[in-house]
């Protein structure tokens, strides 16, 4: 019987050093925070507009085209290009091109909220050297109409319904 109380704290510690074991050895752990992320998304660093995109040279760069998209004419056709799949973005194989900081990513997506999402997924997990290419009329690789820039303007007010005494 006196056993029995000390089973339950050594197999309480056994869960938790179990835990912080699994922990430590997790490889797709979150180096940054979401504060973190958003502070460098609202610098809009990130983004690389045509001048830049026109500006490429090979060996400093990689697009990395996410989904089925054309590339932009505004690419120099010497530019390194990578076509990836959404899901594939953290594979063993992709981990080491976004690991490696001497060339700069930019993403290129049929739409640039995929672009986006890409680059905050990839920053949050401690990815450094990401761009996303943001279009603009004459190279865009989506229709002009579905691009939009800054922050929308609501058409109508919010009202909270009202609730009736019962």
């Amino acid at each position: 019987m006196k056993n029995k109380g000390i089973v339950v704290p050594i197999v309480i510690t056994g869960i938790v050093l179990i835990l912080v074991i699994a922990t430590a050895l997790n490889q797709n752990v979150f180096k940054r925070t979401p504060s973190q992320t958003l502070q460098m998304s609202k610098s809009n660093k990130h983004l690389m507009d045509s001048a830049a995109a026109a500006s490429m040279t090979a060996g400093q760069f990689v697009v990395v085209k996410i989904g089925a998209v054309e590339l932009p004419s505004i690419f120099p056709s010497s530019v390194d290009v990578k076509s990836l799949g959404f899901n594939s973005l953290l594979s063993a194989e992709n981990k080491v091109l976004f690991s490696d900081n001497k060339k700069k990513k930019v993403l290129v997506a049929v739409n640039i909220a995929d672009a986006v999402k890409a680059w905050t997924l990839l920053t949050s997990m401690g990815y450094d050297e990401i761009y996303v290419f943001d279009p603009d009329e004459k190279s865009s690789p989506v229709p002009n109409d579905s691009v939009q820039r800054g922050n929308e303007e609501l058409r109508y007010s919010f009202k909270p319904e009202k609730q009736e005494p019962e």
